[in-house]
């Protein structure tokens, strides 16, 4: 079972949510109004190592393309 971390409110039709998974590692599902879902595979980020992990709308907008 995979645990939230973070929920991003992008706009009224964006919303991401961060996950981390059992094994460790990272994925974000991005729910798209009127479209289908995304979901990333977090692996080839760059994560804090400390702290929680923050990504920035910035940072979705660009994976979801």
């Amino acid at each position: 079972m995979s645990m939230l971390i973070n929920v991003a409110c992008i706009d009224s039709h964006n919303t991401s949510y961060f996950y981390k998974r059992e094994d460790g590692t990272y994925y974000w599902l991005h729910a798209r109004k009127n479209k289908d879902d995304v979901i990333v595979d977090a692996d080839g980020l760059q994560l804090e190592m400390l702290g929680d992990v923050e990504l920035t709308n910035d940072q979705i907008r660009e994976a979801c393309k």
